[in-house]
């Protein structure tokens, strides 16, 4: 035990060589199978010793907690046995009870996840152990003990339904537990108890969470009693966590079972409406956010009626709501003080925990549903009434225009709309136009800073509401939000931005025609001097915006590119030694993808290209994606005439390189623009690496469509001769990997990609069928009914995206009526031709444009992957007429063979195939 203790004490070491070796010689005893039984037991001899130092033993927890996870699973690469695990189960669930709170935690994080896998069907002794520690009526064991429950019951708070599996289970809890657990709860409530309280009510929380088995229903009046003597204590600190305990308690039972709250509402209703009337220093937030959630919940319910009269909603309104929604001391000062936080809770949606939040929602509930006809005029009122005392000295009455704006703002959003980048749009709450010319214009047209709260809130309706602005007032609010994007306080500055931002992202606008070129530069410049005076760490917003207007205008701001190419430097070259904020940096190379041109590529490049190099040369992660992709982006724009990256492709195309599979998407991208824009003799020596990467992307499950990817650029870009000869090893491969494992997504991208290279070989000859079929017929023969049968037809219906399915429909055309050899193979050729018909049909059906995922996501997305827009690969275009034109066409070629085979499958077709096709009976 003590070279465990050593150990364990080595890893709380700042010496970095030393606390590795602690943890690689740990790791090594865990995934030891002689070793690892008694490395287990010494943790928790550890665990057990209130001599041990206290960091000892936290570290021994958290060790303990993650070889349980680790380990836990049949599936982990070092499986615990069935005996270390009943070892393990059966000590601590005792431990727990002779440790201190901060080893408690993570001993009762490591309870949870061996309930996952065991609880109740493998451990059915913790049940009895927990009522049997309730039992002794002891205060500090029912502390713990409850906390025990919790993680047990924790288990099922990913289940959204009620399974069969899982309601025995819950009864037995119940019936185990429920009346232990109650008792322990009015034993704390005699005794003024508030930890203890407070955990046995999060157990009623949790098992009202799930489902009341009998057991429960029985005692509700006592759990209703005590939580109703909770809500009665003096307010105080010690009672504040246990009545927002409670509160939230009586809400989830109001949600789950509002025919049981009948008798309680008038005990709760009018006591938590009182807790919300009363004042109380700022410390008891969490009382006011519970009971405000309260009140939403009474309102959305089939209690709606309580609050059913105009001077009831008007009371709670006037007393509750917007004494809620006032901006607090704290909050002012948060954006001045800390902008960061500032904007998560105001316009990143990190606001659940804030009254204002709060509030708000409870707004929202009193002005729908059944309580709108009465609600909405009411909160029209109250809104307007605020801006009416506002408008006569906003610098005075500025709070009450904040609050006002709030609501306007929380209430005016479309409920189906989930992204903050959606615009808003009014609905009767308060004249627009009346807000705009008596707050917004003048609030964004004065240097004056006095509230920089109302700065922030201007630029905000100017985001929210900029869809409802006509287009020439929309250039006069670019051209305003511009000049405080280099305001010193971040906050306006950011909000500046991200109007820029989200204006420019109106993409039905035609901005290059409506917005002077004059007044973009201007803007750009504004943009630029900002970045240029404030580090990277929180100016990734107006990185975006330099990043939208670029896309925007891109030729149009050749002046400014010499800036941006010189900030993209700096920051490259600050990478070389210190991290950076990854947002940042990719808006930053977005941005040099949009203005990279024919006529500056030479120049940028000339000035990037060392320090590129570098970020490749020391391999700096994050960033490496991006030099790619701006490198491919050279290429492209040059098309071909800028030679200096084709150097890079051997490196680039390393196994070890590509390794990291961060690297992939902009390694394929990168090879794909190489094999492109160079001509073949340059390229083709690349030919066996790039293959050798697309052996490895098919046997890796999350890149397998990179793989494809790569096969597509390569493709379009190769010689007939050089496909013939490379499409059998390429086949080989794509065999090994249906024979190993066949998802649905590497069937449907293995279906657009054989689709794609029908289409290019019939491109550059007639006889590009007949080299396909036959080099597939060359690997095995069968394969290609197979192909079909297996992996093509049971596919079909996959494709959603109209250019996905237009593109497979033409390669069935090709493959179908190009050619006669499937004809001899009568039913498989009968089946793929009524399996076409059915696809051109549906196509035909399908809109020609399709609803598309919303900006935010996919901005979201490209982060995450290191994804730059501006250098996305243009694929050739396969597809140029409409499918079904060119099936009838093709059809009626290939029904005028006088081959006999063609003749009779044409007449063996389904009557259904036959009229669709206009051939009649």
């Amino acid at each position: 035990m003590e070279q465990i203790a050593n150990l364990l004490q080595n890893t709380l070491t700042p010496t970095d060589s030393i606390r590795k070796q602690a943890e690689a010689e740990l790791t090594t005893l865990r995934e030891s199978p002689e070793k690892r039984q008694q490395l287990n037991a010494c943790l928790l001899e550890i665990l057990r010793l209130a001599s041990m130092p206290a960091g000892i033993r936290q570290a021994a927890a958290i060790f303990l907690q993650n070889s349980i996870a680790a380990q836990w699973n049949v599936e982990s690469e070092f499986p615990l046995t069935d005996n270390e695990k009943d070892v393990l189960r059966s000590s601590i669930l005792e431990t727990v009870f002779l440790t201190d709170r901060k080893v408690r935690s993570a001993l009762t994080w490591s309870i949870t996840k061996i309930a996952e896998c065991d609880f109740p069907k493998n451990w059915p002794g913790a049940l009895s152990i927990i009522k049997a520690k309730l039992e002794l009526r002891d205060a500090q064991v029912n502390q713990i003990a409850f906390a025990v429950i919790i993680a047990l019951l924790c288990k099922y708070d990913s289940h959204t339904g009620l399974t069969h599996e899982i309601v025995p289970e819950l009864i037995k809890v119940n019936q185990e537990l429920a009346g232990a657990a109650l008792v322990a709860l009015e034993q704390a409530t005699a005794s003024s108890d508030f930890t203890t309280a407070e955990l046995g009510t999060n157990v009623f929380y949790h098992l009202c969470k799930l489902d009341f088995s009998d057991e429960i229903e029985q005692t509700l009046p006592r759990w209703m009693k005590a939580f109703h003597t909770f809500l009665q204590y003096p307010e105080n600190k010690s009672t504040r966590t246990l009545k927002a305990a409670a509160i939230d308690a009586v809400n989830l039972f109001l949600c789950k079972y509002s025919e049981d709250f009948e008798k309680y509402k008038d005990h709760f209703i009018p006591i938590i409406w009182k807790l919300l009337c009363d004042d109380h220093e700022e410390s008891d937030d969490r009382i006011k956010i519970s009971g405000l959630e309260f009140l939403s919940t009474v309102a959305k319910s089939s209690f709606w009626e309580t609050l059913a009269s105009e001077e009831t909603l008007r009371h709670i309104f006037e007393q509750v709501v917007i004494r809620n929604i006032f901006a607090r001391p704290y909050e002012i000062d948060r954006i001045t003080e800390d902008a960061v936080q500032f904007i998560r809770t105001d316009i990143e949606g990190s606001n659940a925990e804030t009254r204002r939040r709060a509030a708000c929602n409870l707004a929202s509930a009193m002005s729908s549903g059944k309580l709108e006809k009465l609600g909405r005029p009411v909160v029209t009122a109250v809104i307007q009434s605020l801006l009416s005392v506002a408008y006569g000295d906003i610098s005075k009455h500025w709070l009450e225009m904040d609050a006002a704006l709030c609501l306007i703002f929380s209430l005016s959003v479309k409920r189906e709309q989930t992204s903050l980048n959606n615009a808003f749009v009014s609905d009767a709450l308060c004249n627009l136009e009346e807000v705009y010319q008596r707050f917004v214009a003048p609030e964004l047209s004065t240097q004056a800073t006095d509230h920089i709260v109302l700065k922030a809130d201007a630029l905000k309706f100017v985001c929210h509401f900029r869809c409802n602005f006509p287009t020439d007032m929309l250039v006069d609010l670019l051209c305003l939000s511009g000049n405080w994007i280099f305001h010193e306080n971040r906050v306006v500055a950011i909000y500046a931005a991200h109007c820029v931002d989200q204006i420019f992202s109106m993409s039905h606008l035609p901005f290059r025609e409506i917005f002077p070129a004059n007044k973009a530069v201007g803007l750009a410049s504004n943009i630029l001097t900002a970045l240029e005076a404030h580090s990277p760490a929180d100016s990734d917003r107006i990185a975006k915006s330099l990043s939208r207007i670029s896309q925007v205008f891109r030729g149009n701001l050749m002046e400014m590119n010499s800036r941006v190419v010189a900030l993209v430097e700096k920051q490259l070259k600050s990478a070389l030694q210190n991290e950076v904020d990854t947002a940042y940096m990719h808006y930053l190379h977005e941005s040099l993808g949009y203005i990279l041109t024919k006529q500056n590529v030479m120049e940028i490049q000339a000035q990037l290209f060392d320090v590129l190099i570098a970020v490749l040369h020391q391999n700096v992660e994050s960033l490496v994606p991006y030099v790619l992709q701006i490198l491919a982006q050279c290429i492209r724009v040059s098309e071909g005439s800028y030679e200096r990256p084709l150097l890079l492709t051997t490196a680039v195309l390393d196994a070890q390189f590509y390794s990291n599979r961060q690297y992939v998407p902009s390694v394929v991208l990168f090879t794909s623009t190489v094999f492109r824009h160079y001509r073949a003799e340059y390229t083709d020596e690349y030919i066996p690496l790039a293959l050798a990467l697309f052996d490895q992307l098919a046997f890796v499950k999350p890149l397998d469509h990179e793989g494809f990817a790569l096969l597509g650029g390569l493709v379009d870009s190769w010689s007939f001769d050089v496909i013939r000869s490379n499409l059998g090893r390429i086949l080989q491969t794509i065999c090994r990997r249906l024979s190993a494992a066949k998802t649905n997504k590497f069937v449907k991208n293995l279906v657009i990609w054989m689709s794609r290279c029908v289409l290019v070989l019939q491109s550059h000859t007639q006889e590009g069928v007949n080299v396909f079929l036959q080099q597939v017929e060359q690997i095995q023969t069968g394969l290609l009914e197979m192909l079909l049968r297996n992996v093509w037809l049971p596919s079909l219906e996959w494709f959603v995206h109209k250019e996905d399915r237009e593109l497979v429909i033409t390669a069935m055309i090709g493959l179908l009526l190009g050619s006669e050899s499937l004809v001899a193979n009568r039913a498989l050729w009968t089946e793929c031709l009524v399996a076409l018909c059915r696809l051109i049909q549906k196509n035909s059906n399908t809109p020609p444009k399709e609803s598309q995922t919303e900006s935010a996501g996919k901005e979201l997305q490209t982060l995450k992957s290191h994804t730059l827009s501006s250098c996305q690969f243009l694929r050739a275009v396969c597809v140029r007429d409409e499918p079904s034109g060119v099936f009838l066409h093709q059809f009626k070629s290939f029904a005028a063979s006088r081959n006999e085979a063609v003749i009779e499958a044409i007449k063996g077709l389904p009557p259904a195939v036959r009229d669709f096709i206009g051939l009649g009976a």
